[in-house]
């Protein structure tokens, strides 16, 4: 059985950078090496073929195909490049500068470039020296050079992480100790034992009051209540009983008219200069009324009349009237004496609650004094 010769791969291109004009077979073998000098056109026949497979292409690179590959001698703007089995194009492309437009024939074909561009972008050599020796290390394809250099980042993360998380543990246990000797804290106290830089890392973590006092403001507070004397003077509470006036009545009776007394005003005037005097006697001569009780003489018949006249005068409603506004103000007089003695204590209490205050900031803004 005879087989059929291999087809002779051509390779054709037209204003392809410095390419003015190509027509040459390849050998008939899988792999072909283009060896050529300096500025021939070697690159532009990689990235040709690298453009046949446009949608690998990065997007910077297919928005601009035939800007990157047709000569700038290319009167018309236009070039070409194609790979050929004899007559059959396998893959080409058709390039217009002016238009930015490519043609292109799908290549029949995967071809492989290990041009200058796919070593930078997806080869690289790795030098890492781990005690002392050097191992060399060539990785193939670009994900596995990102995924090699995310690996190194996240080890440096890791590193630094650690490392950090050691400071604020070393910076937490000493903050700590300062709290302890600040505030005179019981170190065997469960709550404080237990304090430690994981409680920022749990699934509740710590979350500090924003509105809170800050530690050094605790601390001044802690200080000035350690300051207070051992003994102070503390304001105890005031009792007030109230002033016992009857205010209504004393009102009604100042309102009421009252007639004026029969009695004859030089016994008013009498009477009213030493009134208890002459109180006194009457109840006396309720008791005895055979002896005088305003004289050591027997009851005479004027000692009976004035006697009957002082008893008239207090059974009158002037007088009557009078007594009450007497008793009145007596009750006034002694609601006032109540409300200076009251003023005294309040004062008194208050200094001793000025004087401790101070020693107790969130007392600080509170006034003492009389309850209104």
């Amino acid at each position: 059985m005879n087989t059929l010769p291999k087809p002779t791969l051509v390779l054709k291109a037209k204003h392809l950078g410095p390419i003015m004009q190509l027509d040459a077979k390849l050998s008939d073998q899988k792999q072909n090496l283009v060896f050529a000098r300096n500025g021939s056109g070697k690159s532009f026949v990689s990235r040709a073929l690298r453009a046949l497979d446009v949608d690998e292409l990065p997007q910077d690179q297919k928005d601009n195909i035939p800007e990157r590959l047709v000569s700038a001698e290319s009167k018309d703007g236009q070039g070409s490049f194609g790979l050929y089995e004899n007559d059959i194009c396998i893959g080409g492309l058709g390039l217009n500068k002016n238009t930015n437009v490519v043609n292109l024939t799908q290549p029949k074909y995967i071809f492989h470039v290990f041009s200058e561009d796919f070593v930078d972008t997806h080869l690289r050599n790795k030098f890492d020296e781990l005690e002392g020796n050097i191992s060399h290390e060539i990785i193939v394809g670009k994900d596995n050079a990102d995924l090699d250099g995310k690996e190194a980042e996240q080890k440096n993360k890791g590193d630094t992480y650690d490392q950090e998380l050691d400071d604020l543990a070393k910076l937490f246990n000493e903050e700590k100790e300062k709290l302890q000797t600040d505030f005179a804290i019981n170190r065997q106290l469960g709550t404080f034992k237990n304090l430690n830089a994981d409680l920022y890392f749990s699934d509740t973590p710590y979350d500090a009051d924003e509105d809170g006092n800050k530690l050094n403001e605790f601390l001044d507070q802690y200080n000035k209540f350690k300051s207070r004397p051992s003994d102070p003077d503390l304001p105890s509470d005031l009792i007030f009983t109230g002033l016992g006036l009857a205010s209504d009545e004393i009102g009604q009776v100042l309102q009421k008219v009252t007639s004026p007394s029969s009695v004859a005003e030089e016994f008013k005037v009498k009477i009213n200069a030493d009134l208890d005097f002459y109180k006194t006697g009457l109840g006396i001569y309720d008791r005895n009324p055979d002896e005088c009780p305003f004289c050591t003489q027997d009851m005479a018949s004027v000692a009976i009349e004035a006697i009957e006249r002082y008893q008239s005068y207090f059974n009158d409603a002037e007088a009557k009237e009078q007594e009450k506004l007497r008793g009145f103000a007596d009750q006034i007089q002694e609601a006032k004496r109540a409300i200076q003695q009251w003023e005294t204590n309040s004062l008194r209490e208050k200094d001793r609650f000025d004087q401790l205050k101070q020693f107790f900031p969130s007392f600080a803004e509170k006034e003492g004094g009389c309850p209104r």
